[in-house]
């Protein structure tokens, strides 16, 4: 039986199936209920009208385990026509969880169209095909869904409940090929609380012997070792207030799922293997927890270049190290590029790799088509990026990863044969703040923390916007009085101008940079690698020793140094 009423007495358990339609009917659209009403006689389940068209409908409910036989058809039939001939607009409806049997189904068709018109008979699937159009449940693909993404067992029947509490699916599970366990979900594929399931085991006979699986109390243990340390049943049971049984069936689970791994000391934690973090980013990606799971020490661990290495091989592409390292730090700050890589269907790239085996391609026309495919890849990943910086959780993903700023540059472009439709660019800066969150490039911003410019202007010169650096070091030049501060932004607004190739007003900057601290090494040495760039050596080489001088061993300034000196000699 699909849908099954749960009750403890046969007359709550009829009483129980009426409210379940009432419910039903009332999602439908209608309203005014009316139960137990008296009708020719005889006791009528529901009456109700439409809210909008005020169409009056006569409802029998059937909650019986076999299915309707002709004596209870022909009843209802017969009240159903005495009413209507009272009121034509008089809709009936016949609702039997179990079905009707053979000669019920026979007498219907010998009724003639117009009277089927009106009068409408409901077997199990046409009740749960009604409940879906009106949103009440889940699709069967939406149950799957959630259910695959969290167990891997094979699954058995499922099916509705309808008690005192509620409507709920019970879905079996299958191992070794036997129904072992069951789970309990909301109507919509929600969490349904331990003592409700528990009450709905004892209620169902069919669940009798079968071990209730806590898919639920499963995700929070998950959600528990997502910092990677190692734990005992007991710490995790205080951390998740599930109790120690229910955390141990759950590890038990888990185990047997490859998902964690249950250490000699009788410690547990989350498997490292890929497959497993993958199966985990299946369940977690897209939920409620996402972040969590994404921000986590675990996630850190397993996003590195062997999740790169997977993804190359899953799409056929041919990365070279520049891509790669892109790639990672893509799946880094965008949850949607890492749902993308990790779960889209990857047959286009499998044709692709077909059809270039089966072409006589010169090696060089061979990697210009994989080069170009793999353009395309990280563009779309890209995309996913983009999205996801406009979601509230961005900010938290960048300030986690150390992004203090973001650029984004658009250009879209669209043609048909004989003309061009759209040519648009844009581009904007988005800071990423402590104080003020989010700060987009344009917006007036107040801020009497002059020590932020210093930083603002070294995300601006990093994204490439060295102009707009400047105009943040002055801020800072203008309005600090510390000296350590001063000196700071001295030679960073002397880094800008270098990059713009204003060598001059940069050798003035870091000229006051050292004037306020004469043994700040990193404004000789910038201040050397300005005049180098003027073709000024030996003003080089003089800066340059005296970093050297402050620190003998400034790296960078010793290789300098030698390029330098090796320059000159060759002179």
């Amino acid at each position: 039986m699909l849908i099954r009423i749960l009750a403890r007495q046969r007359k709550e358990k009829g009483d129980l199936f009426e409210e379940f339609m009432e419910k039903a009917l009332d999602s439908a659209g209608y309203e005014d209920f009316k139960r137990d009403v008296r009708k020719t006689g005889r006791q009528i389940d529901l009456y109700a009208r439409h809210k909008v068209t005020g169409q009056p409908i006569l409802c029998e409910c059937k909650a019986h385990t076999d299915k309707i036989g002709t004596a209870d058809f022909h009843k209802f039939y017969g009240v159903y026509e005495k009413e209507y001939q009272q009121n034509n607009k008089l809709i009936g409806l016949l609702f039997s969880l179990s079905g009707f049997n053979s000669t019920t189904l026979e007498a219907y068709d010998e009724l003639s169209s117009d009277v089927k018109n009106r009068f409408l008979l409901f077997d199990g699937n046409s009740i749960l095909s009604m409940l879906r159009k009106t949103k009440i449940l889940a699709s069967e693909d939406k149950l799957d869904y959630i259910l695959k993404t969290r167990i891997k067992y094979a699954l058995g029947e499922r099916y509705l409940i309808h008690t005192r509490s509620g409507t709920y699916w019970v879905q079996l599970i299958m191992t070794d090929n036997k129904v072992t366990h069951y789970i309990v979900l909301g109507p919509k594929g929600e969490e349904v609380p331990k003592y409700i399931c528990s009450e709905i085991g004892l209620l169902d006979a069919n669940l009798k012997n079968l071990k209730l699986l806590d898919i639920y109390a499963m995700k929070k243990v998950l959600a528990n070792l997502f910092d990677g340390l190692s734990k005992t049943p007991e710490e995790i049971s205080k951390e998740t207030t599930e109790c120690v049984e229910t955390v141990n069936l759950s590890l038990h689970d888990l185990i047997s799922q490859s998902l964690v791994v249950c250490k000699e000391n009788h410690t547990y934690h989350l498997a490292k293997e890929l497959t497993s973090f993958i199966d985990l980013a299946k369940q977690f990606l897209g939920s409620e927890n996402e972040l969590d799971f994404y921000l986590s020490q675990y996630s850190e661990e397993m996003m590195n270049m062997a999740l790169v290495n997977y993804v190359e091989q899953r799409f056929r592409l041919e990365l070279d190290s520049r891509y790669k390292e892109a790639l990672l730090q893509l799946l880094k700050i965008s949850p949607s590029a890492l749902h993308e890589v990790l779960f889209k269907s990857v047959e286009t790239y499998k044709t692709t790799e077909k059809h270039i085996k089966e072409l006589t391609l010169s090696q060089q026309k061979r990697n210009e088509i994989m080069a170009s495919q793999s353009q395309d890849f990280i563009g779309s990943l890209l995309r996913r990026l983009i999205g996801d910086l406009e979601k509230q959780s961005s900010k938290e993903i960048l300030t986690k990863r150390g992004v203090k700023g973001y650029r984004t540059k658009i250009l879209a472009v669209l043609a048909g044969l004989e003309k061009q439709h759209l040519f648009v660019e844009t581009e904007g800066v988005v800071m990423i703040l402590p104080a003020a969150g989010r700060i987009e490039s344009g917006q007036l911003v107040s801020v009497t923390n002059y020590d932020l410019y210093i930083d603002i202007g070294l995300v601006l010169a990093n994204l490439g916007k060295p102009e707009k650096a400047i105009k943040c070091y002055d801020e800072a030049i203008t309005h600090l009085l510390d000296p350590d501060k001063l000196k700071a932004a001295w030679n960073n607004k002397g880094l800008s101008l270098m990059t713009l190739k204003r060598y001059d007003e940069a050798i003035e900057c870091f000229d006051r940079a050292t004037a306020i601290d004469d043994n700040l090494k990193e404004a000789w040495y910038n201040k050397g690698l300005a005049y180098a760039l003027k073709g000024e050596r030996e003003k080089a080489i003089d800066c340059v020793s005296k970093a050297l001088k402050i620190d003998p061993n400034y790296t960078n300034a010793q290789r300098t140094l030698k390029e330098l000196q090796s320059q000159h000699n060759r002179a």
